[in-house]
């Protein structure tokens, strides 16, 4: 007994020792990578700024300044090179080691060029690892290495100009069978996608056969509501958890850096990285805050037909070649928005003699024209051909989802697909999207395989938002926010079927207010609750009319409106006479909101007007 009892008390003492060695091991000891922190070298202020708001680095030459306009994230190390300079890093990974960083540089004079070496000392000796000669370079640079306690790691440069190096991050190498245990996020932000979409069939067609095999192993969140009908302020919900009315960014508001960004709590655990088709997603709103590497990918911008598959394909390189432990990989497309022109083969899937092959929305880029009617047969070839952009996008998403399953990444990676908004094709008199807040615009597919598909073929049939998603992330992998401050909550026990849990909801918010894609749009107030939607709706005045008057005037709408659901899921009758009491139950609610909403539009109009660099930018993109 005597015996046991010492053989128990040296085991307690043992665990008790590495829980102390844990504590005392520095954080970079204790995860499979690790961030070099911008503290360990010189950022040169003398000779650039930096625009936190904005995310953007400027260097300064004489009275002008050049933006370093392709850099994906603001933080690393830059400065001025005459001549010779070298930077040391001590790697913090030892083994089988991954080394990255973004490398940027530019020579001032088109004749002069920049010499880059990159060389590891290892017992007394500098081993060479890379090297190059260019006047410009731009672009991610991944190292193989195998390095051991007391390594040095080499940066060397040589001539006159710019030089721009991301934060560089150590990590351990996840290969071959070992990738199957790595954690991967993969959230896929399918920009346009209708929630009706999702399970439609066009004669004996299915849209999205992928999809629906996708949801199997997935839980299905039905009813789930942008916070907003169009991209910039949406996303915006999605990474702040908040409503649009409260992170309060728009075409002329960047994200203030007070605000939330819950991409930064998530890069705490996980490397993170995002490709995004531009426009209103480009850094200059803010989204660039705590992500590694997020960057425009062109060839998944709105022009390019195939833009889902180019950017899977990208996805897949990446997830190959860099082999990170954890990452977090955002991927947006504008695959289904306007212009819609799909590949040949899934049109011919709907009509293999389609009048049109490709059109642009009616009111592209002319918002004066958002209620002009068109004829029939002009209205169903739109429909059509964006459906056929439906078909294309499920297409590729399921070649992306076998690649995953290829790599042994799928079963133990979390899968993320949903979009911002819908678009409409006039069932309310309107197109494309920005200007209402019926379901065809607000309401959005969102599926979410968990690892090893946990919770699979669930379906939370209850209305949520898009606001939630990160929280519920977060949540799942025990990552510490501010839960308190965000308007998005932890959907886990709805998912678990908790019915104890205390985030159930009582309504979801999606606004059209403080982040107004034009300005003609009076504020719009939509409440989802049971089986409701309540709409409360500013009337137009004269000058927001006139906008509209060269082509069609909007459409009459009550200042309240009230549809169910259920019985109703076209909204085509306003049943707010009939059930006065369900209005004023949520008066308080709308009233509350529209007061917040007052608020930022006053506090807004007392601030200087928008500086020139970026008034050109916003007309260039054609919101100005």
């Amino acid at each position: 007994m005597k015996k046991k009892s010492i053989f128990i008390l040296a085991i307690l003492v043992l665990i008790a020792a590495a829980i102390v060695i844990l504590i005392l091991l520095p954080d970079n000891k204790r995860t499979s990578f690790y961030r070099v922190e911008p503290g360990n070298f010189i950022q040169d202020s003398r000779y650039f700024r930096v625009d936190n708001t904005l995310r953007r680095i400027y260097f300064k030459k004489g009275k002008e300044e050049i933006q370093l306009d392709e850099i994906p994230s603001i933080n690393g190390y830059y400065f001025y090179l005459r001549g010779k300079k070298q930077v040391r890093i001590t790697p913090t990974v030892t083994g089988n080691t991954g080394f990255y960083t973004y490398l940027y540089l530019e020579s001032l004079s088109k004749s002069d060029t920049i010499d880059f070496t990159m060389e590891i000392h290892q017992k007394g000796e500098n081993r060479l690892i890379s090297q190059m000669t260019a006047s410009k370079v731009s672009h991610p640079f991944f190292k193989d290495l195998e390095t051991k306690k007391g390594d040095l790691l080499l940066l060397k440069f040589n001539g006159r100009g710019i030089v721009y190096l991301s934060q560089p991050i150590f990590y351990k190498k996840i290969a071959g069978k070992g990738i199957s245990q790595a954690k991967h996020i993969i959230f896929i932000g399918a920009d346009t996608l209708r929630g009706d979409q999702i399970g439609k069939n066009v004669g004996n067609i299915p849209l999205t056969p992928n999809m629906d095999q996708f949801i199997k192993d997935a839980v299905y969140l039905e009813n789930t509501y942008a916070q907003t009908s169009w991209t910039l302020p949406s996303f915006m919900s999605l990474f702040t958890g908040l409503n649009e009315y409260n992170h309060d960014v728009g075409i002329k508001n960047a994200l203030n850096l007070e605000k939330p960004y819950l991409i930064e709590q998530i890069s705490k655990e996980f490397i993170t990285f995002a490709y995004h088709g531009g426009k209103v997603m480009n850094t200059r709103w803010g989204f660039s805050r705590g992500f590694d590497y997020y960057k425009k990918f062109q060839p998944a911008a709105a022009l390019y037909p195939r833009g889902g598959q180019h950017l899977f394909r990208k996805a897949v390189e990446l997830l190959k070649n860099a082999q990170f432990p954890n990452l977090f990989l955002f991927l947006h497309t504008y695959q289904v928005h306007a212009p819609y022109s799909p590949p040949k083969e899934f049109l011919d899937q709907l009509n293999k003699t389609p009048k049109y092959k490709k059109l642009e929305a009616v009111n592209y880029n002319e918002p004066a024209k958002t209620y002009l009617p068109v004829d029939e047969e002009l209205k169903y070839s739109l429909k059509e051909l964006y459906q056929a952009e439906v078909l294309a996008f499920d297409a590729y998403f399921g070649e992306f989802i076998t690649k995953l399953k290829e790599l042994n990444i799928y079963n133990n990676a979390m899968i993320v697909l949903m979009s911002d908004h819908g678009e409409e094709f006039f069932e309310h008199n309107g197109w494309m999207h920005s200007h209402s807040l019926y379901d065809e615009l607000i309401r959005v597919p969102v599926i979410i395989k968990f690892p090893n598909s946990q919770f699979k073929s669930t379906r939370v049939t209850g209305p949520v938002g898009i606001v939630d998603l990160m929280p519920t992330i977060l949540s799942y992998y025990g990552i510490d926010y501010k839960a308190a401050k965000l308007d998005g909550m932890n959907l886990m026990p709805l998912i678990q079927n908790d019915q104890k849990g205390k985030n159930s909801r009582r309504y979801v918010v999606s606004t059209i207010s403080t982040g107004k894609y034009f300005e003609a749009i009076p504020t719009k107030i939509a409440l989802l609750f049971d089986d409701y939607k309540l709409i409360y709706n500013d009337p137009f005045v004269r000058e927001e009319l006139e906008f509209f008057k060269d082509y069609a005037l909007p459409p009459h709408v009550p200042k309240f409106e009230l549809y169910n659901l259920k019985d109703d899921p076209d909204e085509t009758r306003n049943i707010v006479d009939n059930h006065q009491r369900l209005r004023d139950k949520m008066m308080p609610v709308i009233l509350e909101i529209r007061k917040k909403i007052l608020e930022r539009l006053s506090a807004r109009e007392k601030k200087k007007p928008l500086d020139k660099e970026v008034e050109e930018q916003l007309k260039s993109l054609g919101y100005l």
